[in-house]
């Protein structure tokens, strides 16, 4: 085996998943051609689709995070929101490369549904299904702080609603 492959064969692979792109607040391939930069020794970035990888960076251009993570259930997820998160993760993966290995956080999926199968429930792109309320409170759409606060409701057209992706309420859940 060559050096160059003997190398290869022993970095972390990594699927990476950009989200859509719908309200990138930093330059979301900039920031991967930082990690790729910065963590060529330990880490090789592949497509999310790829097999054989340990995990997978989602790179969200906000706070929002709305990316389907459906796809990566019971695998490692690592999601970036900021060339801050961007920061953190090299810097975890420089001090310890192994962490990646270690990671056993596996993403948790509620499963998703479409907006005409909703009830009461939730988009997290911030839109809101409540059939049992007040007409002007039946479809909303919310903005979302950087601290994942929602607030500022206004009523919108069931026809804007997003299609796919949707939450139920749970009922155990605290309420907005």
């Amino acid at each position: 085996m060559s050096k160059g492959a003997f190398e290869l064969a022993n970095k972390i692979r990594i699927g990476l998943k950009y989200c859509g792109g719908c309200k990138p607040e930093y330059d979301r391939v900039q920031a991967v051609v930082l990690i790729r930069e910065r963590l060529q020794e330990e880490i090789e970035l592949v497509s999310h689709e790829e097999p054989d990888t340990h995990g997978t960076l989602v790179v969200a251009g906000c706070p929002t995070a709305c990316v389907d993570l459906t796809p990566f259930a019971g695998r490692p997820v690592w999601v970036v929101t900021s060339l801050s998160d961007v920061e953190e993760f090299v810097q975890r993966t420089r001090l310890s490369p192994s962490w990646i290995k270690s990671f056993s956080q596996e993403v948790e999926m509620r499963p998703t549904c479409k907006a005409s199968e909703i009830e009461t429930g939730y988009h997290p792109s911030g839109f809101r299904i409540d059939k049992t309320g007040a007409p002007l409170d039946r479809y909303t759409q919310w903005e979302i702080d950087a601290k994942g606060r929602w607030h500022s409701a206004k009523p919108v057209c069931f026809h804007t609603l997003p299609e796919q992706g949707w939450m139920k309420d749970d009922p155990a859940a605290d309420k907005r």
